[in-house]
């Protein structure tokens, strides 16, 4: 049996196995075939459709939909009930401590959250400028990277800086879809243009230098 749809999100398992997110469900690969990820007991994940994926150094999958957020670990499925928005990016920091961020969210409570016993939000309040967010990366000197619509932001609590920003502004369609960081002076980005072309762009040593693809790279 193949995939269901086209792969949102794949990640891999302490105990190995690939899993793989669509627009129609979860998939686990044992090297062989997809199987569509069923709980034994009938619970079901906030959506069918699955945005992010990660295993953690504890044996745990995360998954993030459409409508909210499930943690899978010994044949138990945890659903957080307060974080019903669309869940985009998931990282693990250096402590365990799950981190995801979130777009829709009307809450009020901002775009990243962690996750330990409970959860913790934060916005614009703890200087994060971004109302949503696309994506989440950590760096070496733990920094958190966040992506979104008005731009990038790298966030430290207490140390909250904004890198590029006002991209409607700049003409830039949908903001930042895709975020790569290799450390904290080496980060790359997608934006797409008015033309519909995506373009590079890399944040080295305090500087943005935008790469233009040709059409055959797009």
């Amino acid at each position: 049996m193949g995939l269901p749809a086209p792969p949102e999100a794949i990640t891999q398992t302490a105990d190995g196995y690939l899993w793989v997110g669509t627009a129609a469900g979860l998939v686990r690969f044992d090297g062989v075939r997809f199987v569509p990820w069923a709980s034994p007991k009938g619970e079901k994940l906030p959506s069918d459709q699955i945005h992010s994926l990660l295993g953690t150094s504890d044996g745990s999958l995360w998954i993030g939909t459409s409508k909210g957020l499930s943690r899978w670990k010994d044949g138990i499925l945890t659903t957080y009930k307060n974080l019903t928005t669309s869940i985009r990016d998931i990282v693990e920091d250096h402590d365990g401590d799950i981190w995801i961020v979130r777009w829709d969210t009307d809450d009020g409570r901002g775009p990243l959250c962690r996750i330990r016993d409970s959860h913790q939000c934060f916005g614009r309040k703890d200087g994060i400028p971004l109302q949503n967010a696309t994506g989440l990366a950590l760096d070496s000197s733990e920094n958190f990277w966040i992506s979104g619509n008005e731009g990038v932001c790298k966030w430290k609590p207490g140390s909250p800086s904004l890198y590029l920003e006002d991209l409607a502004a700049r003409g830039y369609l949908i903001g930042v879809r895709g975020l790569s960081v290799h450390n904290e002076d080496d980060v790359w980005i997608g934006l797409q243009q008015p033309n519909g072309n995506v373009q590079l762009q890399e944040f080295d040593h305090g500087k943005w230098t935008a790469h233009p693809l040709s059409k055959g790279q797009e």
